[in-house]
């Protein structure tokens, strides 16, 4: 029944779930779960299943009531996170917003785990900070509950990310427990992202073995990961664990090979990002004058684009910073980047989006 389903137009499977041939809540099931499956792969797909599975359980019967609300609950933040992949946050908090009018006894904690989740990266994204991280701890409290150790530990994962983007470098332990509960087949991209982490933050306390440890974890996941973009993410963040671990020759051609692939892509937050990384490495290098160069490109090649103002003001203060002979210049890096986020995310930029459920 599904697959005949699924072989027609989108406009047809639209009007076809609205005959009694396919009203059947195993039918809506399937799709929750395909459209489930294929967040991460396709969400334009997983939008498109998440909206016919919201169709066809509008048509199930009466007696099916408590059911009805739980699969349009879970159909709306399906579509929700799949816009959020997509791009689009404004679709998105409007699928979000609909889940609130299914609450009910029937919303088990499992959903409300999901949920919380998936509406903590939209805040994330969007630059709300606090609400992403309050929704986090519900999720984990909820998946606590259920005993679903798996999303557990993606769920701290997504949390420790959060906090290494805020400089909170050893607030929680997040990360260690994480890597003890994540699905290591599922989600190949979190798993490097978390071991990159993790082997920044030991990296930044001076324990270099630890460092070297996550990052040997790290090289051995890297085939897993194919997506372009990913793969220069994976270069600038051990081009910062290189830098950390005092690794002048290979720190400076990592950054410098992320730093300059954003520039040529006319990536703003990326490449401003970078930029900071890399003047804070030369700084600590002992080539702070060279700092001045790397904040002269960035003005020259991405000064005049949209958002390039937030990063030419950023990598500006920053050379400031190294220029006056400032004592904390890692806080100073991590000030800079913060506001940089903030603002643009303000504007509307997507930063290094979140591929996850």
């Amino acid at each position: 029944m599904c697959a005949s389903l699924l072989a027609l137009a989108e406009a047809d499977r639209q009007r076809a779930v609205r005959t009694s041939q396919y009203r059947n809540a195993a039918l809506v099931e399937i799709l929750l779960e395909k459209s489930f499956r294929a967040q991460e792969a396709d969400p334009g797909q997983a939008r498109d299943l998440a909206r016919l599975a919201g169709t066809l359980a509008a048509q199930l019967p009466p007696e099916d009531g408590s059911r009805v609300s739980v699969y349009a609950a879970r159909a709306h933040y399906l579509a929700g996170n799949a816009w959020r992949l997509l791009g689009d946050h404004a679709e998105s908090e409007i699928a979000f917003a609909a889940v609130s009018y299914y609450f009910g006894s029937s919303f088990s904690s499992l959903d409300r785990a999901f949920y919380c989740r998936a509406l903590a990266l939209l805040r994330w994204e969007q630059g709300r900070l606090e609400e992403a991280e309050a929704l986090f701890l519900r999720a984990v409290h909820r998946f606590q509950e259920t005993g679903q150790k798996e999303e557990l530990g993606t769920t701290l994962a997504l949390l420790g990310l959060q906090d290494l983007e805020q400089g909170q470098e050893s607030r929680r332990h997040g990360l260690k427990a994480a890597w003890l509960l994540m699905p290591m087949d599922r989600r190949p991209w979190l798993i490097v992202r978390v071991a990159l982490a993790a082997a920044f933050r030991v990296a930044s306390q001076g324990k270099s073995e630890d460092a070297l440890a996550a990052l040997q974890e790290t090289w051995r996941r890297a085939p897993n990961v194919s997506a372009p973009q990913e793969q220069v993410c994976m270069r600038w963040w051990e081009g910062r664990v290189m830098a950390r671990l005092g690794d002048e020759g290979d720190a400076a051609c990592l950054l410098a090979t992320a730093r300059r692939t954003y520039l040529e892509e006319r990536l703003v937050p990326e490449a401003g990002l970078a930029s900071l990384d890399t003047m804070l490495f030369l700084a600590e290098a002992g080539r702070g004058s060279e700092a001045r160069q790397v904040a002269e490109e960035l003005v020259a090649r991405l000064g005049g684009e949209n958002g390039g103002d937030v990063a030419v003001t950023a990598v500006r203060d920053f050379q400031s910073d190294i220029e006056s002979g400032r004592s904390d210049l890692r806080g100073e890096a991590v000030a800079r980047a913060s506001t940089l986020r903030r603002i643009l995310r303000y504007r509307g930029f997507r930063i290094d989006p979140l591929p996850f459920a």
